[in-house]
């Protein structure tokens, strides 16, 4: 059973943070700003991620696709890890 920080939201067993609505955050990917450098696949710790081959975005880069919402614990791995700012947490601005 996970155990949450009541000051900080922050779910004790996964360390996802809650958001307002207080419903854990999830990751979202602005797939037009995407590069496709496949780096928050990597990082992803419930390997959610992978880069979508059947898509280009207007750049012209394949970006990241999520194979299974269900999976985010929303620990912002890959938000942290982009450096061209294309996730963010739900209720974050991209």
């Amino acid at each position: 059973m996970d155990t949450v920080n009541k000051k900080t939201g922050e779910n004790r067993t996964s360390g996802a943070k809650r958001g307002k609505s207080g419903n854990y955050n999830k990751a979202v990917f602005n797939a037009d700003a995407c590069i496709g450098c496949g780096v928050c696949v990597f990082v992803c710790p419930q390997k959610r991620l992978e880069i979508n081959m059947n898509e280009v975005n207007a750049n012209g880069y394949h970006p990241i696709s999520a194979k299974d919402e269900s999976l985010c614990i929303g620990c912002g791995s890959c938000v942290h890890i982009c450096r061209i700012g294309a996730a963010a947490l739900l209720g974050e601005q991209l």
